[in-house]
């Protein structure tokens, strides 16, 4: 595939999530507003994750490591390591970036001192 016809398969998929989260964002508004359970809450991420799942398994490089727009609450101008990344969406996983970043900080911090 084309790297104009990956980055336009990337831009669609991303307006996607981004209505589906702006729906989830009203619905969050919502909840919160009327008090409900936390259960309920709960129910609603899960609605989301599998939503996006949905989307991004069918895309061509939906495993692929690199730099894909829309990340820290924002569409564009933050970039997120993988597609499916907890930078942008509530999946249950870390991307393999992310697990690569947090095993290097807990290793850091767990080695004796130095004397």
């Amino acid at each position: 595939m084309s790297r104009a016809r990956i980055i336009v398969a990337a831009a669609f998929l991303l307006s996607a999530c981004m209505s589906v989260s702006a729906a989830h964002v009203a619905k969050r508004t919502a909840l919160r507003a009327a008090n409900k359970p936390e259960a309920e809450m709960n129910a609603l991420f899960r609605q989301e994750r599998n939503a996006v799942q949905g989307m991004f398994s069918k895309a061509p490089n939906h495993s692929a490591i690199g730099a894909f727009e829309g990340a820290n609450y924002q569409a564009s101008g933050y970039y997120r390591s993988e597609m499916q990344c907890v930078m942008f969406s509530r999946i249950d996983r870390y991307c393999h970036v992310c697990q690569d970043a947090i095993t290097e900080i807990i290793d850091l911090y767990s080695r004796p001192a130095a004397k």
